[in-house]
């Protein structure tokens, strides 16, 4: 078994800064009566053609005037001679005589009693401490402001108890100093160390020297985590870490050096050690040069490390669900890049349904169908995933996602056919809306409402005055603010018309005092255009919209918040449009009730400011008014606005959401409530045929496709002799048959739940980036952004504060974490 040799003890890194001499005032240096030898009696034992070490008793001044040919062969140096050129150092005895100096002055005895690790030397009449010179040369980021006691001798007596005392302890407000104490205190814990296994006859000198290894990769371990689990605060909390102008070194508060302008991150580590984190306190006032990892770089780095934790946390998952689906949606940030936010679909080990945020890709070549392609494509690569197990993909309606030919979704289609596009349901029903919003009283409503929340929201004089005519006209009233019927934003748009309604009366009384302007309270600007704005809301026929307008956008709203689930899946997408439609249809069969209710609100609303009922003049040839015959004013409010409205709604979910022709339809079936009605209706088994005709196209991935004709059977018996809540959506029925069997419809099943409906989750991680990269925080870099992203988006996930080190020790670092 070959030598342990010395480079098992050194790691040139980081150590705690409190230890201790007291093991080794503990265990003096024998002391020699008998004074050093010649250098020419030395016998020597060969370790180079250089350098060769001195025999006992010798002189320590040797190694330093040989200090070059010495620290070449250092850290190649065997146990035992080591041990020699420990043991054998002279030492001199209580009555060797000093040499004095001009000034009278000699070296003592005491001082070696006093500080065990001193040695003198004759042949420079000066003083040297021995762990420094034997091991100083393998600390170089140490040794660099080191030279009294380690490469030169020290001789001025008059001041030496002083200046061994800061060798060995060093004083917190001198630099040089500290760097001198590190250096001390990780050579005198080498030759602790040393000392402590020759002495040792219980365990190998591989095995300790093990443990000294890894005893300083814990040490170096523990001062790391306190700064990362600061950096994952500020990511989770959404803060920005760094200031006007952070500094790298640690001042504390009361020093004149404190900077007062840095980020959060480096004032939490000031309030963490403020609160008694000593590990932290040690390691930012006496870290190696360059070893603080508190810079902006090491932030990025270890924010880099901790996104990477989490998403291989997601990846793993997916990579055990096998099949997933891609929803992807592009916006521009603060910078005025174009951000692509990447999101996947799977259905995880519970049978639950996740769709989970992994990556912001900067679109670097542009927003083609060509250039997301590519993006998307590497970046699905980068995570290893496998294209070819995509069985979905869903995005909004612009032509670069769904062009029939050259779009996003076509060219993922051409690479991999299971990849069913499904067009996002919200987006397709904010376009219901907006084709409903033709009729020209609608369109007319929602522009006069636009303009009235601008002209109240644009000034804070004028909010005000708004909020103190609902204070004393509607008390009761919680909402005080007019709301954007934003055209992209359908839920604002439902939510700004009921409060727009609510505060109407206030309203209008708030613009009659604006326009009347007695007090001179604004400017002529100001009361011309409330004057406008008074007589464009106050008409009848705008009253009439509003009122119906508003009720029928308000059937809407509830199927427009469930469709923004993440758990939803197709079948209950297509469950809440059809129950959408159906409310349509219903209305429009009973229309005369339904407008009279309408009708009546807005009678009721128009006599509360005054306003007559009446409807416009009707005129031979029209070609820009609606100019329909009736018999009253109702009936022609009726006929122009409330069946117009709801043809096209009904018209416009036909159109927009006939998803009979995707291949998932057929399997919907499997679905146990719709496959009991099925059967229990027409009372055959054709039902079984849409799916096997699904199965077909997805053969590949079934386990045993032959097998499924039997499992269909099974699953009729089995759902109509089922005793208990039958389930009724695609995740309910996963998670009720989580029991061996059915394996060829649990991945029919899967499949259909993995299919898209919406890519509402892109929308909120774009709100998360607008949080995290604002106009202060513009210039943050793609992997810093991903970092704070993935923290802040995905806070319920708990990082493993130990998977990060390992990360970040994957490149070379000065201290050894690993």
């Amino acid at each position: 078994m070959s030598q342990t040799t010395i480079k098992f003890y050194f790691e040139t890194k980081h150590q705690d800064n409190n230890y201790s001499l007291d093991n080794l005032k503990s265990k003096p240096m024998e002391v020699s009566s008998q004074p050093p030898l010649s250098l020419s009696n030395f016998s020597k034992i060969t370790c180079c053609e250089s350098f060769s070490l001195p025999s006992n008793n010798y002189d320590i001044g040797y190694l330093v005037s040989n200090y070059t040919s010495y620290s070449s062969i250092a850290k190649t140096l065997s146990n035992s001679e080591l041990q020699h050129l420990v043991k054998d150092v002279f030492v001199p005895c209580k009555t060797f005589s000093f040499p004095k100096n001009l000034n009278g002055r000699s070296f003592q005895f005491m001082w070696i009693e006093k500080f065990p690790w001193l040695t003198y030397s004759k042949i420079f009449n000066g003083a040297f401490c021995l762990p420094c010179v034997l091991f100083g040369c393998n600390f170089p980021s140490e040794y660099s402001l080191v030279e009294k006691l380690f490469r030169k001798p020290f001789d001025r007596w008059n001041d030496a108890s002083r200046y061994f005392q800061k060798h060995a302890f060093g004083k917190n407000n001198n630099k040089s100093v500290c760097r001198n104490k590190g250096l001390h205190v990780k050579t005198a814990e080498v030759l602790f160390s040393l000392s402590s296994i020759w002495s040792s006859k219980t365990e190998s000198i591989d095995i300790t020297s093990q443990k000294i290894v890894q005893s300083q990769v814990s040490k170096n371990r523990q001062l790391l985590q306190p700064i990362i689990e600061t950096i994952i605060l500020c990511g989770r909390l959404g803060l920005s870490l760094r200031g006007h102008r952070d500094d790298s070194e640690f001042h504390s508060e009361n020093s004149k050096s404190f900077n007062h302008t840095v980020g959060n991150f480096i004032e939490l580590l000031h309030f963490r050690v403020k609160a008694g984190d000593k590990v932290l306190e040690d390691h930012l006032k006496y870290h190696q040069q360059n070893a603080s990892y508190i810079s902006k770089t090491s932030q990025n780095q270890l924010i880099r490390c901790c996104g990477e934790v989490i998403t291989d946390t997601i990846i793993g998952e997916i990579k055990n669900s096998k099949y997933f689906s891609i929803i992807a949606d592009e916006a521009s940030d603060s910078s005025n890049k174009e951000q692509l936010s990447l999101v996947i679909r799977f259905v995880d080990s519970k049978f639950n349904i996740r769709e989970e945020f992994i990556s912001f890709l900067h679109c670097t070549n542009g927003v083609t169908g060509q250039g997301l392609f590519d993006i998307l494509l590497k970046s699905i690569s980068d995570f290893s995933l496998d294209i070819m197990n995509c069985r979905g993909q869903s995005y909004d309606g612009a032509g670069a996602m769904v062009g029939h030919t050259k779009g996003l979704s076509s060219r993922i289609l051409i690479l991999n056919e299971k990849a069913t596009f499904v067009h996002c349901y919200s987006h397709r029903l904010n376009l219901v809306i907006c084709g409903s919003c033709n009729v020209q009283y609608v369109k007319n409503l929602l522009a006069y409402v636009k303009e009235v929340s601008y002209f109240f929201n644009l000034s804070p004089t004028r909010q005000q005055k708004l909020e103190e005519h609902i204070e004393c006209t509607v008390p009761i009233a919680v909402k005080k603010k007019l709301k954007d019927v934003c055209r992209t934003r359908w839920v604002k748009k439902v939510n700004g018309l009921d409060t727009f309604q609510e505060i109407f009366i206030p309203l209008v009384s708030c613009l009659e005092e604006m326009s009347l302007n007695a007090n001179k309270s604004f400017n002529h600007s100001t009361a011309s255009s409330a004057s406008t704005l008074l007589k464009l809301i106050t008409g009848f026929d705008f009253i009439v919209a509003m009122c119906i307008t508003r009720n029928v956008f308000d059937l809407t709203l509830p199927i427009t918040r469930m469709l923004q689930s993440k758990s939803n899946d197709i079948y209950d997408g297509l469950n809440l449009i059809r129950a959408l439609k159906d409310v349509v249809i219903s209305l429009r069969k009973i229309v005369d009730q339904h407008h009279k209710m309408c009708y009546e609100q807005a009678l009721k609303i128009a006599q509360s400011i005054n306003v007559a009922e009446a409807k416009p003049r009707t005129s031979f040839i029209s070609k820009n008014r609606d100019n329909t015959p009736s018999e009253s004013i109702s009936d022609y409010f009726k006929l122009v606005i409330t069946i117009p409205l709801l043809d096209h709604l009904s018209v416009e979910l036909d159109t927009r959401f006939d998803d009979t022709t995707l291949k998932c339809y057929k399997a919907l079936v499997l679905v146990p409530t719709k496959m009991i009605s099925v059967v229990q209706c027409s009372h055959d088994t054709s039902w079984k045929d849409s799916i096997i005709s699904f199965s077909d196209f997805y053969a590949t991935d079934l386990p045993n496709p032959l097998a499924l004709s039997g499992e269909l059977d099974l699953w009729e018996a089995f759902w109509l002799n089922f005793e208990g809540d039958v389930p009724s959506n695609i995740s309910e029925t996963l998670k009720a048959i989580n029991f061996p069997g059915f394996e060829n419809i649990k991945v029919c099943l899967k499949l259909l739940a993995t299919f898209p409906l919406t890519s509402c989750e892109c929308e909120r991680t774009f709100s998360s980036l607008r949080r995290l990269k604002n106009y202060m925080r513009s210039t943050m870099v793609q992997d810093r952004l991903n970092g704070l992203a993935l923290m802040n988006i995905h806070s319920e996930i708990v990082i493993d504060i130990n998977k990060v080190i390992d990360k970040f020790a994957t490149n070379n670092r000065r201290l050894t974490f690993k």
